[in-house]
């Protein structure tokens, strides 16, 4: 699921980079893909991008659960961005996904090289974030059922 979507949201989204965090049942860290041009990376725990992801971002992100934008990582609101400053983004944007009040995880488009996020990139962040919770719900929901067996 986190593979598929963040390979085919990256052309869609017209951006640099993309990422999905997602938290598992019962997991306390999460399941973190990055799609950085070529193809999808896996990204382990202690890479500077999972911690400042895990870390910053997710919990940005999912105390007001609605889209954040950082137009210039270098600014001083944007301190809390190392990780990201660190491979060489220089804009973000996250977005809880969730459905009713649960949390499933956080996806995030990112610029380097001074470029912008536009307002239709913005837009279908924030509107993809609702159809990403209903697939996570139910590969959560799979996992389970195979649990059972």
């Amino acid at each position: 699921l986190l593979e598929r979507a963040v390979a085919e949201l990256r052309p869609i989204l017209s951006v640099e980079t993309v990422g999905m965090a997602v938290r598992g049942q019962g997991r306390r860290r999460t399941r973190q893909l990055v799609h950085p041009g070529q193809s999808s990376v896996l990204l382990a725990a202690g890479h500077g991008l999972v911690d400042a992801t895990e870390c910053e971002l997710f919990p940005r992100t999912c105390d007001g659960l609605e889209l954040l934008h950082w137009p210039d990582l270098d600014a001083p609101e944007a301190a809390w961005a190392t990780g990201f400053r660190g491979v060489g983004l220089t804009a973000l944007a996250s977005s809880p996904i969730t459905s009713g009040n649960q949390v499933h995880g956080v996806l995030w488009a990112a610029q380097r090289g001074g470029e912008s996020l536009t307002h239709d990139t913005l837009d279908l962040l924030e509107t993809l974030c609702p159809l990403l919770a209903v697939r996570v719900e139910a590969a959560q929901l799979s996992e389970r059922l195979q649990g059972l067996h």
